[in-house]
């Protein structure tokens, strides 16, 4: 699969319910691979996420919920983080952007893989 595929499923597979972990998981490392290697010249009309926010918006996501140093998401924290350098007082990724929507989609596939339920209920319930 060339890296404009690669990037188009990533997207399919963020946007998508039902959209599979693992799989939007080896796409990103596969990308990544790509970029650490050669690079790439993205489509121009290719209709998917950015791999400029692909990458950090990932990095950020597998920063914050990788399994300890052997989890395959920690290995990819690693291979991200030769292409997004994070500034010092960086914590996640950068509020109202790409690369939130790609973590935010990252954290849903992960939580739908893990049978975690989301309590959409923003009351507190202390009176």
């Amino acid at each position: 699969m060339d890296p404009n595929a690669c990037l188009k499923e990533i997207g399919e597979q963020l946007t998508q319910i039902g959209g599979e972990y693992d799989r939007v998981t080896e796409l990103i490392e596969a990308l990544a691979d790509w970029l650490n290697k050669d690079g790439f010249e993205p489509d121009e009309n290719l209709n998917a996420y950015n791999w400029e926010d692909v990458i950090p918006g990932a990095y950020w996501f597998y920063c914050h919920h990788h399994d300890g140093q052997w989890s395959d998401e920690y290995r990819l924290v690693c291979q991200l983080g030769r292409l997004f350098k994070p500034g010092p007082c960086s914590y996640g990724p950068e509020p109202d952007s790409g690369e939130k929507m790609v973590y935010d989609d990252l954290v849903r596939l992960w939580r739908e893989k893990n049978g975690i339920i989301e309590d959409d209920d923003d009351t507190d319930d202390c009176e």
